[in-house]
């Protein structure tokens, strides 16, 4: 079975390189589609692959992604951002995956951005059904028999900053009176969110919530995402409400409750932050539901939360005990190290 993958670019000569250099480890074909670089993209590309063509950009990815696989000749087809990178260790599980192909139609691959982790669709077998869908935050129907692997991608961008292409082909579908599936619903006010139009953003996060169609898992991140809008416009009381609601969608998530002890710890309500906080230990992360998830919620962020409650309700010891939990999590932390030292002076003074 022969792997090809598949990528669009633009004006990625930052970051080409590195991820055809990882792709060069597992595939049998690369395929390059440039939607209009005007840097030295096409000519990275052809370094490592003579599989570069033209796609002239008309504000749809999922168009630009359906050409580049049309020029893809493998029995499976992988996609990859310009920014993406596959560690070494990584990259050879890829390799062995190869040899067992045929054995699923829909390989579901982590996804790494950030502090959140997601399954994404990431090699798909070569067929009519392999097509993406949407002008934005495009993605393909996962079909036939699917299979979960233990391979990681990571995202991992050089240029931070947020641009404003996705919320531009968004508006540019509001001009046109273009339909607004649940996803697009939901991923224009995240983009909306995401450039500080918070009450725009509310309000489509609203309709979106109020969608029968709306996908659970998105109207659990659109309760967090609308929290944080209310947040932002000083609707403190509306925002606790929302993130209540989000076990309406979903069984309850730790992203919300630490949204929540957070929250009840600002104001100085200790055993309501306690009671979030240890209820965040009790949530169950299921990484193939497909949701977006901060595996810090379900430990580190918890455990952290606890020791100040604790502390502030005078109780050293258990503050003491959290505290070493939470060092479980990620021993080099600077707020689990700063409590430590804390925790020390105290001891000392004490024996003094």
């Amino acid at each position: 079975m022969k792997l090809s993958v598949c990528l669009i670019v633009k004006n990625e000569q930052a970051v080409l390189a590195r991820c055809l250099a990882c792709a060069q480890k597992f595939a049998d074909e690369i395929v390059v589609a440039d939607t209009g670089s005007a840097d030295e993209t096409a000519a990275i590309a052809r370094a490592f692959t003579p599989h570069v063509f033209s796609f002239a950009w008309r504000d749809d990815f999922s168009a630009a992604r359906n050409y580049a696989f049309s020029c893809a000749h493998g029995d499976y087809l992988m996609w990859l951002d310009a920014d993406d990178v596959i560690e070494d260790g990584e990259a050879e599980k890829i390799v062995a995956l190869k040899a067992r192909l045929a054995s699923a139609d829909t390989f579901m691959l982590r996804y790494r951005s950030g502090g959140l982790f997601y399954y994404r669709e990431r090699i798909v077998r070569n067929c009519e059904n392999a097509v993406w869908q949407g002008r934005v935050h495009e993605a393909i129907v996962p079909f036939g028999r699917i299979s979960y692997e233990d391979i990681t991608i990571t995202h991992c961008k050089k240029n931070t900053g947020m641009g404003t292409r996705n919320l531009d082909i968004y508006r540019k579908m509001q001009a046109e009176g273009a339909p607004f599936s649940a996803r697009d619903e939901f991923y224009f006010a995240r983009e909306l969110f995401y450039h500080a139009a918070y009450g725009e953003a509310a309000a489509r996060f609203e309709e979106f919530l109020a969608r029968p169609d709306g996908w659970a898992e998105n109207k659990i991140s659109a309760s967090e995402h609308l929290a944080d809008c209310y947040l932002a416009l000083g609707e403190k009381e509306r925002a606790k409400r929302t993130l209540l609601n989000g076990p309406l969608f979903a069984p309850p998530r730790a992203e919300l409750l630490c949204k929540l002890g957070g929250l009840a710890a600002e104001e100085g309500d200790w055993r309501r932050a306690v009671f979030y906080y240890r209820t965040c230990l009790l949530c169950e992360r299921d990484e193939t539901s497909g949701g977006f998830f901060t595996p810090d919620c379900y430990g580190f962020l918890p455990y952290i939360g606890l020791c100040v409650c604790y502390f502030r309700l005078g109780d050293e010891k258990k503050a003491e005990e959290y505290n070493a939990l939470a060092g479980k999590c990620k021993p080099d932390d600077p707020a689990y190290l700063y409590n430590v030292r804390y925790f020390r002076s105290l001891h000392a003074g004490k024996k003094e």
